[in-house]
């Protein structure tokens, strides 16, 4: 099943297609029920996520909603023992992330976050040139600009940061150490436009990262 067919939502459906033989979606969560003519077959269409979640007639769901809801579903999916893909960011801050860590540790039920930028090519042939070299790493810069879309329930930090922390840490394996974000620069609403944060590698090295809304005038981000 698929809540939320929005713009990534229909990201999704078009990888089914290509999945076809392996997986199929057999419900729709939307607030437009013609999104259904989306799909080559006849789908189950519902408004209500809970209803998604309850349903027998599909295996798993991803949810693909906006971020301030991704806690909520995957809590009632972890407590209907149904499997689910969500969109990152898991949710919107750390308490929360780390009740669900807990949460979802002990359940038994599997818990995707989708980091799609792990699985492109180019960054897959970068790890694979790491490892080749066989030398250490003694820095790594990752820098990416999006124009949008810009959500009103959360910030850079939280909506794009996540791609600039999890690729270094990837290459580099989990870290033995790390630090919080620090403060960074925040606007007139006392929400942060960017935040550097930091950590020590297994090996030695630093990483770090700076991510927020650099380019106001453009939209852009890095």
């Amino acid at each position: 099943g698929l809540i939320g067919v929005g713009r990534w939502g229909k990201n999704y459906l078009q990888t089914a297609a290509r999945l076809a033989n392996r997986c199929q979606v057999t419900l729709l969560c939307t607030s437009r029920p013609e999104n259904a003519r989306l799909l080559p077959h006849t789908v189950e269409v519902t408004a209500d996520w809970r209803e998604a979640v309850r349903s027998t007639g599909c295996d798993a769901v991803i949810i693909a909603t906006p971020p301030s809801t991704h806690a909520q579903i995957v809590e009632a999916c972890v407590a209907a023992r149904k499997p689910c893909l969500v969109e990152k960011p898991l949710c919107l801050d750390l308490s929360t992330a780390t009740r669900l860590h807990e949460l979802v540790s002990g359940s038994g039920v599997s818990v995707l976050v989708d980091h799609i930028h792990l699985f492109d090519p180019r960054y897959q042939a970068l790890r694979q040139a790491l490892q080749d070299a066989g030398e250490p790493v003694r820095a790594l810069v990752s820098e990416g600009m999006g124009f949008g879309p810009f959500r009103p329930d959360t910030t850079a930090l939280w909506d794009w940061g996540p791609h600039d922390v999890s690729l270094p840490w990837t290459c580099w394996g989990a870290a033995s150490s790390r630090s919080p974000p620090w403060p960074g620069r925040t606007d007139r609403t006392g929400n942060r436009r960017w935040a550097p944060c930091a950590a020590r590698g297994r090996a030695g090295p630093w990483r770090g990262c700076r991510s927020g809304i650099s380019h106001r005038s453009s939209g852009g981000r890095s």
